[in-house]
């Protein structure tokens, strides 16, 4: 009796050992698909994160106005961003950019944000956008349109500008601003830059003009369709109410319709 209890306990914990065996391969199997799975995204947000941080502009001619000065790139460009700076190496020279519009050449009415900036549709009166830096803008002046250029298709703007957080302002339509009581009118893609009760720089896309008028004591307004913009305190003005510009651009959803 002895020898058979012995022989049924030996035989039931061998009957344990496969159900736990058996219990354990699809436990570690499932360990495994996970790693996997795992693993796959993380090369797939690298691959993106790459994307977004880094630009190549290899047969692109391009400028930019930095304190007045034209500066035409040809060649090879590069931006990469490190954190919230972002770097232009060009001929081997490495810069820091800010938010001032990159421009083609030879691509009549487009341009490139190196910055993130916020996006700010008057009609929308409660809610504030971003887009990217790196996104490429166009615009058509002849049939009043602006649009995102996307890789799948272009994303057709309404009437709408964008704003640095700081002075800065990009006019995606043609756009009159009022400096000192004269009325200014700014082509698709043009710029302002606007520090209250200093100088205000603006440049027109259209005719390739950089100006800089100095201690503007009065506040520069810009109209945006239907809506008013006012550039020296940065707010939109409604018949009712004002409304403040989020100085935190980054904190704002990014726009993709």
């Amino acid at each position: 009796m002895k020898k058979e209890k012995v022989l049924r306990e030996e035989k039931t914990k061998k009957i344990r050992k496969k159900l736990k065996l058996k219990k354990s391969v699809p436990i570690f199997l499932f360990s495994l698909l996970a790693i996997l799975i795992m693993v796959i995204i993380f090369f797939i947000t690298y691959d993106k994160y790459e994307d977004l941080t880094e630009l190549k502009m290899e047969n692109y001619d391009l400028y930019q106005y930095l304190s007045g000065v034209r500066f035409d790139y040809t060649g090879e460009l590069s931006f990469k961003k490190d954190g919230e700076v972002v770097n232009l190496k060009y001929n081997d020279i490495e810069i820091e950019v800010d938010s001032t519009p990159i421009y083609f050449s030879k691509i009549d009415n487009e341009m490139i944000i190196p910055l993130t900036m916020g996006y700010y549709i008057p009609r929308i009166t409660n809610k504030n956008y971003k887009l990217p830096g790196f996104t490429r803008i166009g615009a058509d002046q002849e049939n009043y349109s602006a649009y995102l250029k996307k890789d799948d298709g272009n994303i057709e703007l309404e009437p709408s500008f964008l704003y640095d957080g700081v002075d800065l302002y990009v006019f995606l339509f043609e756009t009159p601003i009022t400096i000192n009581g004269q009325k200014i009118t700014l082509s698709p893609l043009s710029y302002a830059q606007v520090v209250y009760g200093g100088d205000v720089i603006y440049y027109n896309k259209a005719t390739d003009t950089y100006k800089e008028i100095p201690s503007v004591n009065t506040d520069v307004v810009a109209e945006i369709g239907q809506y008013k913009l006012n550039l020296s305190t940065d707010m939109i003005m409604y018949s009712k109410q004002n409304r403040l510009l989020i100085k935190n651009v980054q904190s704002a959803p990014t726009f993709d319709k």
